[in-house]
Order: structure tokens, then sequence, then C-alpha cells
């Protein structure tokens, strides 16, 4: 799932600003795979266990003072709205536990450079290990 220009991000109660892409990423981080005597095509595939990994990224403005983020490790709520289509106000809202697990600065060489800068944040989701981590805020 990409979601462009969430209307607000906070992780750890930090506002984030601006905040350009927010891509959730779900892979099998196992798989139960078996075959048939029947061919070469397998007959069953599962996945147990999966990873919900999250990326945020943002362009930095040249006069714009980034917070400081907390440590990577850090296991807190990350909150974000999406805007509704027809309108400023928030359509729905996540809050999403995670875990901090990279903090990545890019600033590319040449003139200006702060005009170009960004941030890439990644984040690991946990769940309670049944429940689905990303879901809407109940009401």
């Amino acid at each position: 799932m990409v979601i462009l220009s969430p209307h607000s991000v906070t992780f750890a109660g930090l506002d984030l600003g601006p905040v350009d892409a927010l891509v959730i990423d779900r892979a099998a981080a196992r798989l139960a795979e078996e075959w048939s005597d029947l061919g070469p095509h397998r007959a069953f595939v599962d996945v147990p266990e999966q990873r919900v990994d999250l990326r945020l990224t943002q362009r930095l403005s040249a006069p714009a003072a980034l917070p400081d983020l907390p440590p990577v490790g850090t296991r807190a709520a990350l909150r974000f709205a999406i805007a509704s289509p027809t309108g400023p106000r928030p359509g729905r809202a996540f809050t999403v536990l995670c875990v901090l697990t990279g903090a990545r600065h890019d600033l590319p060489s040449g003139a200006q450079p702060a005009a170009r800068a960004s941030r890439t944040l990644t984040f690991a989701a946990v769940s309670d290990g049944a429940a689905d981590p990303i879901a809407p805020d109940p009401g």
C-alpha cells in the first residue's frame, strides 16, 4: 500500500512534519509449501508468518529544522491520517505499534543540496501475533 502525502504523521508523540509517502510492505517471513505426486508444481502454499514493514519518505526544505528522532529500536505508536478526498479533514486514522529500525538522511552533492535533501525512516510493525497490525482506528 502506498499513501501519498498523508494528512499527519506522528511517532512516539513527535510530529514528523510533511511526509511525501508512507509505504506499507508485506512479505512472507516463512512459507509452508507442498508438492503432490501429480507434477512438478506446488500444490499447496501457506504463509504462517509474515512481516509488515513501513517506510516513510520526506523531502526536506532548506530552513526547516528537523526534530530529534527517538533512537533506533524505539517501540512506540506510529499515527497517521489519510485526508478525505472531498476536503482537508482526515478521512481515516491509523495507529500502528512499530519499532523504528532505521533513519537515513540523503544530501545530494552540488548547488543547493538542502532543497533536495531527504529523510527515510523505516519501521517494523508489531501486533499481538493474531491481529493485522495495520487497521483503521475505530470510530
